[in-house]
């Protein structure tokens, strides 16, 4: 019996739908894509379908967690 492997290609493991950059960032569709247009986010259009890259997605996180820390210093 022939084993069937699956693989995913690089761009699906490294981007997410607008369902998993919400549940990531726990906000709303609307929140997602403002972010995808002014640049905060990192997203493309892939088979008809926006995907947003999960490393946009942590280095947005991180920027907002820095400026909270800078905001809570002053």
């Amino acid at each position: 019996m022939k084993e069937v492997i699956h693989l995913k290609s690089r761009l699906i493991q490294e981007t997410v739908p607008y369902t998993g950059a919400m549940e990531m960032l726990e906000c709303s569709r609307c929140k997602i894509c403002e972010l995808c247009k002014s640049g905060e986010l990192v997203s493309i259009i892939h088979a008809g379908k926006r995907r947003i890259y999960i490393d946009s997605i942590e280095a947005y996180s991180v920027r907002i967690r820095e400026k909270a820390m800078k905001e809570v210093k002053t």
